[in-house]
């Protein structure tokens, strides 16, 4: 969107103008080296410190507070993705010995106690940290979680899981840019997405647009048989953010890839874009 709050179409050679806000979509590495790229060029940038919100000596350390069933697969994505932090996991002293040897087998730390005391946290190694992730199933206990990791350590970047709407608003302004996340917020995408189209997948909305995704896979002579990638975003509004080939998965396939069949792909797109895939599929 420009300055103006007007969405614009991005081509292959549009120029991104100052004071335009980008919606980008990419691997976890690729998105922390283009924010940080664009650190130098904010004219406000120099009026706060950067966050050590990178893996990097001395922090290299993600704290995740409860393993209850959201808290064990965010590590088991950490541990996929994040190979080089160390995961530390801060659990109640109540919670059961087959949760905590699970991950620990996994060369996951597990300290027991309570995350809101500052001691928890010194054992958790907050001082080597760079993310707390307080994913209680109580606002009141993960707003306390993030209260008391920032009193030790100011710039400290947080992930708190919240169920209402309006705390999750309000805890961002307080703690900073998505560091709040609401449950209801989060999932309210794909249920609705899920209501206009049975078959998409993970959804988000933004301003008035609802996106979501959609597996496909690519049969000979179908419609996008001989396309590239970027021939597919600019005709069909449709952004391919996985390819598969012979079992070999590609995230963000370049745009001059050309789609062959047997590739399934994972596309992204509002849900305009993707009825008309929809039907496309069913031969409509």
């Amino acid at each position: 969107r420009d300055q103006a709050g007007r969405e614009q179409r991005l081509g292959f050679i549009q120029k991104i103008e100052a004071g335009d806000v980008v919606l980008l979509i990419g691997r976890l590495e690729d998105l922390e080296r283009a924010r940080l790229d664009n650190l130098p060029h904010s004219k406000t940038g120099f009026l706060q410190s950067l966050p050590p919100q990178r893996v990097d000596d001395p922090f290299n350390t993600v704290i995740v507070c409860g393993i209850g069933q959201v808290g064990i697969q965010v590590i088991r994505l950490l541990l996929a993705h994040a190979p080089r932090s160390e995961i530390v996991a801060i659990c109640l002293p109540d919670t059961p010995t087959r949760i905590v040897a699970e991950i620990e087998r996994r060369g996951v730390r597990v300290v027991r106690g309570d995350a809101r005391h500052k001691r928890v946290l010194r054992e958790a190694g907050l001082e080597r940290a760079y993310t707390v992730a307080s994913l209680y199933s109580s606002d009141l206990l993960n707003v306390q979680v993030g209260l008391a990791a920032r009193s030790l350590r100011p710039d400290i970047h947080l992930v708190l899981r919240v169920f209402s709407d309006v705390l999750a608003e309000r805890l961002s302004a307080l703690f900073g840019i998505n560091t709040a996340y609401s449950t209801s917020a989060l999932s309210a995408p794909a249920l609705a997405a899920a209501a206009v189209l049975y078959d998409v997948g993970y959804a988000f909305d933004v301003a008035d647009r609802l996106f979501a995704t959609r597996a496909v896979i690519v049969g000979a002579g179908d419609a996008f048989d001989g396309l590239t990638i970027g021939a597919l975003r600019e005709r069909n509004g449709l952004l391919a953010i996985t390819l598969r080939r012979d079992g070999t998965p590609q995230a963000i396939p370049p745009l001059d890839m050309p789609i062959r069949p047997g590739d399934e792909l994972v596309l992204l797109g509002d849900l305009r874009a993707l009825a008309v895939l929809h039907a496309q599929c069913r031969g409509e």
